[in-house]
């Protein structure tokens, strides 16, 4: 498969494309390698990655939220539902998820998640609008605000990527925490290795992943120029890259596909699919 990103395909799409259903469901691609100008974007663990750019996405192909959204709304993630109580969201966690680890995800998860967040700030999530959480049962979670709050579920819900309390709880200063541990999450994809001098990411496949193994095994992120990302593409070194537009056509005629995508970059959109 080729692919080729125009400018417009925001740092987000890459994540709409690896999930595209354009992919047949009984095919899978071994590996795909995604041509990156800048490289690095940081340490994928929720601490680590860079504000900028699309460091959280690189993290999100990790570490999984409450809920997130498509082109169309929000859909469910760890949370099958959820529901208004008051000033305060009830969230019913799905029962079939588990750590890369193999430890169970749980609601006590999430309440150690937003305590965390309360004393080592999270960059992405402001965490003063949240009062507390309680686990009302292992798969039950309410969060209380401290007055009515109605970006609730884009901003914290569909933004906070949860810890994994078994390791996270000793840890005293996230930043520095760039262990192999670290980046231990409940999202598609484990990190095989992480190469900042040379701004590469390699991905693996969580083939047990609560919503189903993803169609690409293997995802690779490689620093390569804007000037060299066409001749890439043209050698096979890479299948997908952002190119400059007067290119985009001449690559299409040689059997590339162009995706083009929502130009918005900004740090509201928190690295989710839109188109």
């Amino acid at each position: 498969m080729k692919f080729l990103l125009s400018p417009l395909f925001a740092a987000a799409g890459l994540l709409l494309l690896l999930c595209s259903t354009s992919i047949a469901a009984d095919e899978t691609i071994d590996v795909l390698t995604i041509a990156d100008p800048t490289g690095d974007w940081g340490f994928p663990s929720p601490y680590g990655h860079y504000s900028r750019g699309p460091g959280y996405v690189r993290m999100s192909m990790i570490f999984d939220t409450l809920v997130w959204k498509d082109q169309n709304g929000y859909v469910p993630a760890l949370a099958e539902s959820w529901q208004l109580e008051d000033d305060a969201y009830v969230f019913n966690l799905r029962k079939n998820v588990s750590w890369h680890d193999g430890d169970p995800f749980t609601a006590k998860d999430v309440v150690f998640t937003i305590n965390y967040i309360k004393e080592h700030p999270y960059q992405w999530v402001n965490s003063e609008p949240v009062e507390g959480a309680e686990a009302l049962d292992d798969y039950t979670v309410k969060l209380y605000l401290n007055k009515s709050y109605a970006p609730f579920i884009d901003m914290v819900a569909g933004t906070l990527p949860i810890l994994p309390e078994h390791i996270y709880r000793d840890v005293s200063n996230p930043e520095e925490f760039q262990d192999d541990i670290a980046i231990t999450g409940t999202g598609p994809y484990k990190l095989l290795d992480y190469d900042k001098a040379q701004g590469t990411y390699l991905y693996e496949a969580c083939d047990d992943y609560y919503l189903g193994a993803p169609k690409v095994k293997q995802l690779k992120f490689v620093k390569v120029s804007s000037e060299m990302s066409a001749s890439a593409m043209e050698n096979g070194d890479v299948d997908a890259a952002s190119v400059p537009p007067e290119m985009a056509d001449s690559l299409k005629d040689k059997g590339f596909t162009v995706l083009k995508g929502s130009p918005r970059r900004h740090h509201q959109d928190h690295g989710q699919p839109q188109e």
